[in-house]
């Protein structure tokens, strides 16, 4: 009985921080670091840690779906223009597969916090989503608004390169 009402507790706990439990309950997970990455897009992590592919799943069938990670701070912070980091469309099941742009891993500039975000959006109906041409220039809101989408969930972490040595 003292386990199951423990875990209970840290149920509740991860509900409340906007954890690994959520509506449509995506999760992105870096092996490499044993990085979880939820709903708190303001959580830093170490930039090595976050170099692998990571897994990313969600736990319920969505009908058609564009998964895309970006991060809208490239290449700086002052003078943003977003770059893509991830890009599936018409993804049917509960993970990303046959990526249109494949992972390409965290590279902030030396000193600038850069975030990192990772979403699913539905599709409309019979509305084909266009792949982008390329990573960078890259405008979430444009996107989504050219292809219909509706956001689902996103979960995201910001990173950094503290050391000039790498």
């Amino acid at each position: 009985m003292w386990f199951k009402t423990r875990k209970n507790r840290r149920s509740t706990r991860r509900k409340q921080r906007g954890g690994a439990l959520s509506t449509y309950g995506l999760t992105v997970r870096f092996h490499e670091g044993r990085v979880n990455v939820n709903a708190n897009t303001s959580k830093e992590v170490n930039l090595s840690k976050v170099q692998q592919e990571p897994i990313v799943s969600w736990s319920k069938q969505l009908g058609k779906v564009t998964f895309i990670c970006w991060d809208p701070d490239a290449p700086s912070p002052q003078n943003p223009s977003g770059y893509l980091h991830w890009f599936a469309c018409d993804q049917d099941g509960t993970t990303p597969t046959a990526a249109a742009w494949t992972w390409t891993p965290p590279k902030p500039p030396h000193g600038f916090l850069h975030h990192y975000i990772f979403g699913i959006y539905k599709q409309m109906d019979g509305h084909m989503v266009q792949i982008p041409k390329e990573r960078t220039p890259f405008s979430i809101d444009n996107f989504v608004e050219e292809n219909k989408l509706t956001l689902l969930e996103k979960v995201g972490f910001r990173t950094q390169e503290k050391s000039w040595f790498g």
